[in-house]
């Protein structure tokens, strides 16, 4: 363990000699080993206790989960909480209607009597980081078979959880795999559900560019909003009440005016989702050729039917613009993946990567912990295709693609289980989730969505994977309109009314019997048959996974440090401020300014609309304090910090342990960074600070929540 610290050490020094990128989501307990020479050497002035502490207060005490997926930070000692619009997308359009439509107009709450609870989201607060590997590898014997090790997984996971849930009473604890199962990692979580929305910029501003500049550079979005965190007058989570006070920190980060230049040190620290950096060939040529393209394919086609509608429609836009902008993410994500991995050559390099294992392996003698390795991999990756390929499909297009039979599978099963008694428990509840899903929902828009997607389906697929309800249709015998037209006419999902009418009446057994339901089960049912053909073939890649990083390990010795993959946990990562060089003849700056919003700007449009009072303000360069020493107004910036989806919120740090950005995005150029990391492309594009603040004071006014903060300069 010190030799590999001393490497990663290494890598650091160089790091800051280069001013480069630098591989690695560190898990933030391992800083305080990196040891304080090293940080320096990057150009921090914070220390690792700093940082991560236990103890004491430090920085990862102002870092949270921001909802199921992002990253969001305290700014003020009042439970302020900084993240991105996109972030807070769903809560901003849960409270948005056709009269107050916040989405478009924006948000502020000019006191605290003015913000506005929201349903669903939760803040988490990570406490402690326990290393529990050890009580794994003592229960797991070796040469297990792939299900009984996840038996005893499952049974020692359950005693750890236990062991500390017992110990420390009101945390939710999770355990997670590191190195596909080579560590274990345990986390005390404290979650406070009392989250109010405090203030948003309008779309103009949050989400200038929109799709057309999705992971795109330059950039010139305010991408973040507000929220705050409640807690009962002692202190600890509590569900809404007008009595909860604003959550006191043990720490929150202050603002910094004085901004950046190229070289610059900077930190993120936050949550990253998933990266699979040491996939293997098989396992890439299955991501582009299965995994996106489903994506890819059944995406583009339900986009455009909502998008013609949410055009027409602002009650529709408002009902579906939180869903297109989480569908349109990932669909552009696997579109740029697929071509970076090409355009990097990743395949060719992974294949040598594995060429020189397999030498390692008989050079070393190592044919008994390894020999069998790279045969499980391409086995099971190899023998799965054919059964993956219309799993995926079936969820894509059905499940995820058509509202009413994801919508009538979760009611429908809930009906099944009451449909011979003679009480009606939980209608209640399941009501009010009807309710809660048709605020959000189109029947026309769900019906343009599956005419558009079936054809794709049909497709892709042969008819043995075909639901028996739609077989005429894949057979011809019915058109793809009329099976379409039929089934939201007969379906009662269709209709909240009638749905509601039933369950308060107790005929649950119609709703088992409903067209949407029996369609949903028999794609239940398929994908069931799937994954029991999957199971062997996924123990394969599990097992040669496992082995083949374990082996890495060892292979590379103290020559090569290898971090772990992403998976929703706090990481950090160093970096530094500066452009990039995409291609022969182009260089880009490391930041954008005010002027560039200006020449986008298209009236009217929906993706580069300028607000006017946004456009009066840039007219007569009224930045106040929030200019550069140059008196421009910056909006976004680049790093090489290493980031990806979850970091989303993520806090850009300075030396000092400041916040001088907010990061949001990734570059086209590198879109393969989940699976290869690529030193010279890979960046993370911020929202200046200092653009956040402009908007809050300048444009909306908000002075109370300009005075909240600890501003520095």
């Amino acid at each position: 363990m010190i030799k590999r610290l001393l490497i990663v050490l290494c890598v650091f020094s160089a790091l800051r000699t280069n001013v480069r990128a630098d591989e690695g989501m560190w898990l933030v307990s391992m800083i305080s080993e990196y040891g304080q020479k090293n940080l320096s050497e990057l150009g921090a002035e914070i220390t690792p206790e700093e940082i991560y502490s236990i103890n004491s207060s430090s920085l990862k005490d102002a870092i949270v989960i921001f909802g199921r997926g992002c990253t969001g930070e305290l700014i003020s000692n009042e439970g302020l909480i900084l993240t991105n619009h996109h972030c807070g997308y769903a809560s901003i359009q849960q409270h948005s209607t056709v009269d107050h439509d916040y989405l478009k107009e924006g948000f502020w709450a000019k006191e605290k009597a003015a913000e506005i609870p929201t349903t669903g989201l939760t803040v988490s607060f990570l406490k402690e980081i326990v290393d529990v590997t050890q009580e794994f590898q003592d229960a797991i014997k070796t040469g297990v078979s792939e299900p009984k090790r996840r038996s005893v997984i499952d049974s020692i996971t359950s005693v750890v959880k236990k062991l500390y849930s017992d110990s420390v009473s009101g945390y939710d604890i999770s355990i997670r795999a590191f190195y596909s199962g080579n560590k274990y990692y345990l986390f005390k979580y404290q979650v406070f559900n009392d989250v109010r929305f405090v203030g948003a910029p309008p779309s103009s501003i949050g989400n200038f560019g929109d799709e057309t500049d999705n992971w795109m550079w330059p950039r010139h979005v305010g991408d973040f909003s507000l929220f705050r965190v409640y807690c009962a007058p002692d202190g600890k989570p509590a569900k809404y009440s007008a009595k909860n006070v604003p959550y006191k920190s043990k720490s929150f980060l202050p603002v910094s005016l004085k901004g950046y230049e190229a070289g610059d040190f900077s930190m993120t620290m936050g949550y990253p989702g998933s990266t699979d950096r040491y996939l293997t060939s098989w396992g890439i040529e299955e991501r582009m050729n299965l995994v996106n393209q489903s994506r890819i394919k059944i995406r583009k086609v339900k986009q455009d039917a909502w998008m013609t509608d949410m055009m027409a429609s602002q009650a529709v836009n408002i009902k579906y613009a939180s869903k297109f902008a989480r569908s349109a993410n990932y669909y552009k994500n696997s579109i740029g993946m697929n071509l970076g991995l090409k355009k990097l050559d990743v395949l060719n390099s992974k294949r040598k990567l594995e060429k020189d294992f397999a030498d390692w392996i008989v050079t070393t003698g190592s044919q008994d912990k390894y020999g069998e390795t790279l045969n499980k991999l391409a086995q099971g990756y190899e023998g799965r295709a054919k059964f993956y390929k219309p799993d995926l499909y079936l969820n894509e297009a059905l499940v995820n693609g058509a509202e009413i039979f994801s919508f009538a599978g979760k009611i429908g099963l809930w009906a099944s289980g009451r449909k011979h008694m003679k009480v009606n428990p939980g209608s209640a509840e399941i009501i009010e989730t009807i309710r809660d899903f048709y605020k959000d929902y189109d029947v026309s828009t769900d019906k343009k969505a599956l005419v558009a997607i079936l054809p794709v389906f049909f497709g892709e697929i042969g008819p043995e994977f075909i639901p028996a309800s739609m077989q005429k249709v894949k057979s011809g015998k019915m058109s793809v309109e009329e099976y379409v037209d039929k089934l939201f006419k007969n379906s009662v999902f269709a209709d909240s009314t009638r749905l509601i009418s039933l369950i308060r009446k107790g005929k649950f057994g119609k709703l088992v019997l409903d067209d949407a339901y029996v369609c949903y089960n028999e794609i239940r049912n398929l994908r069931n048959n799937l994954e029991s053909e999957l199971a062997s073939y996924a123990d394969l890649v599990s097992a040669g996974r496992r082995e083949f990083e374990a082996g890495l390990k060892e292979m590379y010795g103290s020559s090569k440090v290898l971090s772990p993959d992403a998976n929703f946990t706090m990481r950090a990562s160093f970096g530094h401020v500066g452009g990039y060089s995409p291609k022969d003849g182009v260089k880009y700056l490391y930041y954008t300014s005010y002027s560039g919003i200006l020449e986008k700007e298209i009236p009217g449009d929906r993706e580069f609309s300028v607000d006017p009072r946004l456009k009066l303000l840039f007219l007569s360069k009224d930045f106040g304090p929030y200019a550069d020493k140059d008196g421009v107004l910056r909006i976004n910036f680049l790093t090489n910090n290493d980031i990806t989806g979850g970091n989303s919120g993520s806090p850009v740090i300075n030396k000092r342990g400041e916040l001088f950005g907010l990061a949001f995005d990734g570059n086209w150029e590198a879109m393969s960074g989940d699976i290869a990391f690529e030193p010279k492309l890979q960046k993370t594009i911020c929202v200046d600070i200092r653009y956040v603040l402009f908007v809050i004071d300048k444009f909306a006014g908000a002075t109370n929540l300009i005075e909240e903060l600890k501003i520095v300069d």
